[in-house]
């Protein structure tokens, strides 16, 4: 990266830390590239070479959020890849507080620009790469579990879309509720009444 680049770089991370410091303060839609301008030190022509608009910048900001929590998740990710066949059925239940708590976590500590995209219209971008490596952990995971592979793309989108849906409501509110009592709705959610223990020891008993 020669000299202009990297100062390309870091005028964009700039804006990108000069938006979310404003977002603790009000929504996207109330902020303006002037306000951005302002507080960064940067020209109007300057944001303008970077970006379009404030949405623009939204989407941008959100994607760098993206990356960071896949860089943070994706090494615990290959490593239950690699212990699904061998794994007792107990340590394949995923809906626990060991594997939802960190996420929503990490969702929490970037409610304001979640926030800012599902206000300007987008999704969470995430959802495409959550959807692969979800596809590649929860249909082994199906598997060993008996379902028969013709549903297991069924079982997965109502997995991946019920708890992204779950997910936006709570960012939506400001991620108000604690996570405590968010892990216990997406556990109740997904297996009512103990539903996946009792899928175990089916299994267990056909085995």
């Amino acid at each position: 990266m020669n000299r202009q680049q990297s100062r390309y770089f870091t005028t964009a991370q700039l804006m990108d830390e000069t938006l979310l410091d404003l977002l603790q303060n009000k929504g996207a839609e109330f902020i303006t590239v002037k306000e951005i301008c302002k507080k960064a030190g940067v020209g109007r022509s300057t944001f303008y070479l970077h970006y379009q608009g404030v949405p623009d910048l939204v989407k941008e900001c959100s994607e760098h959020v993206n990356t960071k929590f896949f860089e943070r998740f994706e090494q615990s990710a290959a490593d239950t890849i690699g212990a699904i066949r061998t794994a007792s059925l107990d340590e394949l239940v995923f809906v626990t507080n060991e594997y939802l708590r960190p996420y929503l976590e990490f969702v929490q500590d970037s409610c304001s620009i979640y926030r800012a995209m599902l206000a300007n219209g987008h999704t969470l971008q995430a959802q495409e790469r959550f959807e692969a490596l979800a596809k590649h952990i929860i249909d082994p995971v199906l598997e060993r579990f008996g379902y028969p592979s013709e549903q297991r793309a069924f079982v997965i989108s109502f997995y991946v879309h019920g708890l992204s849906a779950v997910v936006q409501d709570w960012i939506q509110s400001g991620c108000e509720t604690p996570i405590d009592e968010m892990v216990r709705i997406i556990k109740t959610c997904v297996h009512p009444n103990g539903t996946n223990r009792r899928l175990a020891n089916a299994k267990e008993r056909r085995e």
